[in-house]
């Protein structure tokens, strides 16, 4: 019976790795001029995205879908991130997408925004908040929306949470949206407690069945 019990706790904890399973999404930042690539992003709770700088030096800044070039109080903010144009390597900023509702992100440096670097995550394609709308506000060619609906926004901490961000050299500093220090090499990396406190339990779980 006991043997039968614990077959049953050690089968369940092979699977474990299927339930953390989680997707990296990688985005280009100012690869090929005032980009994002890509600029669009669908992404699951408990994936990754991970941004990747290129010279000269761009952010990674979030906005509300209202407000495309200004900074949402609370949001996620990379920070400024310069780039040598001889770089051979590139620093890097990742987060953990924590619910499935849009986000929206541009660069702070300069003009950048009003010329269309801009980006987002899992926008709602039946909201007429699409992307392109908010990429004709941040290039300043949207309509007037007098006596339209306000836009739904969101908050940073409940929708993505920051657990790294790397760079080779760093200027500003990051909201309270992001959480962890820049570290060297633009190699960045994610917190697994998640992972850990299932092990506890899962131990748990077999001691219990022992008993």
């Amino acid at each position: 019976m006991f043997f039968s019990k614990f077959a049953t706790a050690v089968a369940a904890l092979v699977v474990v790795p299927a339930v953390f399973a989680q997707t990296t999404h990688n985005v280009v930042v100012g690869g090929s001029g005032l980009t994002f690539t890509p600029n669009q992003v669908v992404a699951a709770v408990g994936d990754v995205v991970t941004f990747e700088f290129h010279p000269k030096n761009h952010t990674l800044t979030q906005s509300t879908f209202a407000n495309p070039c200004s900074p949402m109080a609370g949001g996620v903010d990379s920070g400024y991130m310069p780039v040598a144009a001889d770089a051979t390597t590139f620093p890097v900023f990742s987060f953990r997408i924590n619910e499935v509702t849009p986000l929206w992100f541009y660069c702070a440096q300069g003009n950048h925004c009003q010329s269309g670097m801009v980006m987002a995550i899992n926008v709602n394609t039946s909201s007429p908040n699409t992307f392109d709308a908010y990429l004709a506000k941040a290039t300043g060619s949207a309509a007037s929306a007098s006596g339209s609906a306000a836009p739904t926004t969101q908050t940073a901490s409940a929708a993505a949470s920051v657990t790294s961000a790397a760079a080779a050299a760093t200027s500003g500093t990051s909201s309270t949206g992001a959480t962890g220090a820049p570290a060297g090499n633009g190699a960045g990396h994610l917190a697994s407690v998640s992972v850990a406190s299932f092990a506890l339990t899962a131990v748990g779980v077999i001691a219990g069945l022992a008993l």
